[in-house]
């Protein structure tokens, strides 16, 4: 059985994204994630949706339990390694080492699409 979490998230900073690059504005401690989904994929369908808002997210809702506690669970997001970034922090405030293989799509899209010269969700 394989497992992934397909996650995508809103956040909000003080910091300007567009000025500090998405590293600093993910490490930036003013940022905080406004609200999340997960796409729970099992054997390559997707199972069930789950949304959580910033209170759930920093209560650490147990439906996140399975996900976090599973480290074969994939990561999959558009721009994977900044998404990562945000919830490895979220996740160490409130005490949990999450590490997980992820999967970035816009690799995927560089990869298999590369005549494209952007690969943004716009």
């Amino acid at each position: 059985m394989t497992l992934a979490a397909q996650v995508d998230f809103e956040s909000a900073s003080c910091a300007d994204l567009t000025k500090v690059g998405a590293w600093r504005y993910a490490e930036d401690p003013s940022t905080f994630i406004l609200c999340m989904s997960v796409g729970v994929i099992r054997d390559g369908k997707e199972e069930e949706t789950l949304s959580f808002t910033e209170r759930q997210l920093r209560e650490f809702d147990p439906r996140l339990k399975p996900l976090v506690d599973n480290p074969e669970v994939m990561f999959i997001a558009h721009n994977a390694q900044f998404d990562y970034t945000f919830l490895k922090r979220e996740f160490k405030r409130l005490g949990i080492d999450f590490r997980a293989p992820n999967l970035c799509t816009v690799k995927l899209s560089r990869k298999h699409f590369p005549e494209h010269h952007r690969h943004s969700l716009d």
